[in-house]
């Protein structure tokens, strides 16, 4: 509420895990906020169990932008950018951002002094661009570092018609779901990677 009480209703007995982190509307003091949580909180049904006021932090940040190769179909629109700590950790494993009309980003609340995977790709749509990371070391709470300029490349194309034996009316469209993935390469002779 407008005080910061909350007030997590119905739960059945048992031991929870009580979450704080940013909604993920974007902006504002909440998105650069470090998400924190009470561990092992016992709650018994029809009893309010009261826990201790938590103060948050706001935690590190990674900016910096996106560009797109010439001809490409793809719009910075339809791009998303996402951070997920190396090595993974359950607290503060991962944040999202979108682009601005420019291809920057800002990804907030980020935990100090930990190294970050840098993550540009398609939001879901099909796109032509090869996804694309690098791996940045975020900085000290409440600082941001800057990740420079992630230029994508434009990706190759498969293309075909697909058809059923025996009866030609079926087509893609009634339901044949078609996609590629990559095939490991041979490594210095001694097997597959």
């Amino acid at each position: 509420d407008a005080e910061s009480h909350y007030r997590i209703i119905g739960l059945d007995s048992g031991s929870y895990r009580v979450s704080f982190s940013p909604c993920w509307a974007e902006g504002g003091v909440a998105s650069a906020l470090i998400a924190d949580a009470y561990e092992g909180v016992t709650v018994t049904r029809g009893q309010t169990t009261a826990l201790a006021a938590r103060a948050t932090r706001i935690g590190a940040s990674i900016s910096g932008t996106v560009t797109l190769p010439g001809g490409s179909a793809t719009q910075l629109s339809d791009l998303c950018v996402t951070a997920s700590r190396v090595p993974w950790a359950r607290d503060n494993a991962w944040r999202n951002a979108t682009l601005s009309s420019a291809g920057q980003f800002l990804l907030q609340g980020l935990a100090a002094g930990a190294k970050y995977r840098i993550e540009v790709r398609s939001c879901g749509q099909q796109s032509d661009l090869i996804p694309k990371s690098i791996t940045v070391a975020s900085v000290s709470e409440g600082a941001t570092q800057s990740a420079g300029t992630i230029v994508m490349a434009k990706g190759g194309t498969i293309s075909g018609t697909v058809s059923v034996v025996g009866n030609p009316a079926l087509d893609a469209a009634s339901g044949v779901c078609v996609s590629g993935q990559p095939v490991p390469a041979p490594n210095d002779g001694s097997g597959w990677v």
